[in-house]
């Protein structure tokens, strides 16, 4: 299988996907998504996923990602903190992934210091808004995701390829979407930049598995 038909999957059904979002057609939306997120799956097995350990864990986070976005769809608070748990676990399968080339500590120690100064900040922001029973969740998940990023950078400038760590950016700054979405202004215009940098994040990722 070539990877260029996961990419191709996730790329024109994410363009299904931003067009039913745009058009609030919510049964568009339960179809394209979970065909756009299947495209990094397909994608990961074709860059050879299962030939190495590092593989295999991106192959895990990124099946986790897969649950969180149907997870995602519906609008129930209970089903929306199982797919903040789904995330976590996926970011903890990508920082498990991501020490197996090795790491610089002095990158994930300065990593840390600055991932950590951003997330003070977005945890100040998203704070006022969040419902009382979501802020242990989302908090909870800020530092998980914070600690992923801190070892993305460890793994770039150490043995790992550098698009790790772009893969790790994107897919933060696509969560500011998703927490804007959902708890500070809900509207399109978070789908129009958050959902591309997240398929763009995860296929990314997936494409590092040929590359360690």
């Amino acid at each position: 299988m070539q990877p260029l038909t996961g990419i191709s999957i996730t790329i024109m059904f994410l363009t299904i996907l931003l067009i039913a979002e745009a058009r609030s057609s919510r049964i568009w939306i339960r179809i394209a998504k979970p065909f756009a997120s299947s495209g990094f799956i397909i994608a990961a097995i074709g860059f050879g996923a299962m030939d190495s350990l590092y593989g295999q864990l991106i192959f895990i986070a990124l099946l986790f990602s897969f649950a969180g976005d149907l997870l995602l769809i519906p609008k129930s608070k209970k089903i929306f903190i199982a797919g903040i748990m789904s995330f976590s676990l996926a970011h903890i399968a990508f920082a498990a992934a991501f020490i197996m080339p090795g790491v610089s500590i002095a990158a994930v120690v300065i990593g840390t210091v600055i991932v950590a100064g951003i997330f003070i900040i977005i945890g100040r922001w998203l704070s006022p808004h969040l419902p009382a029973n979501m802020r242990t969740p989302v908090r909870s998940y800020l530092v998980i995701i914070g600690a992923m990023a801190s070892i993305a950078t460890g793994c770039a400038f150490g043995e790992g390829p550098a698009t790790v760590l772009i893969g790790a950016a994107l897919f933060v700054v696509s969560d500011i979407a998703v927490a804007r979405n959902r708890f500070v202004s809900p509207g399109f215009v978070n789908k129009i930049w958050g959902l591309p940098l997240y398929y763009s994040a995860q296929l990314i990722l997936a494409s590092t598995v040929g590359q360690v």
